[in-house]
């Protein structure tokens, strides 16, 4: 009878530690994808760019234009409307992607420089982008600055652009 007891006992224990390990490996994996759908946000700082201290939450992570969409007005809001501007976006066939911004106050070339490198820092988090060309015009509609950048592109600022 002591035997049975015991076995018993050992069993209940087995089911009880199986049911919380099974537990710990649900909430892992809620948390691993949470952390999936995440963009940071970089902007221009005093010392280069610097990340947000909040991540972005995609709300439709498997399509890159809801993507670029959802992502633009909240990076364009810490890029600063005082300075530049962001109008629109186009993407080609072969996944490239172009951004317009509109010049809002004086050209600063440094903090443009800066801009683009935290435009393509966080734009870079979304998969299948390969290149993006960030485009600014002044209040004429006239181009001042056009360039091209691949997910190398701005690592000397301290981000390797995945």
């Amino acid at each position: 009878m002591k035997k049975v007891v015991n076995v018993f006992l050992a069993l209940c224990m087995l089911i009880l530690l199986a049911g919380c390990g099974e537990k710990n490996a649900n909430t892992e994996f809620s948390e691993g994808v949470a952390q999936e759908n995440m963009v940071d946000i970089y902007y221009p700082g005093d010392k280069g760019i610097e990340k947000d201290s909040v991540a972005f939450q995609l709300k439709q992570p498997d399509s890159m234009v809801a993507s670029i969409e959802e992502l633009m007005p909240v990076l364009s809001e810490k890029l600063g409307s005082d300075r530049i501007e962001y109008s629109t976006y186009m993407i080609d066939a072969y996944n490239n992607v172009t951004l317009d911004f509109d010049l809002v106050s004086e050209y600063n070339k440094e903090f443009y420089l800066l801009a683009k490198a935290a435009i393509t820092s966080s734009l870079f988090q979304i998969p299948d982008i390969n290149v993006i060309t960030v485009r600014l015009s002044d209040d004429k509609g006239k181009v001042i600055s056009e360039e091209s950048f691949d997910r190398k592109s701005f690592y000397f600022y301290g981000y390797s652009g995945m």
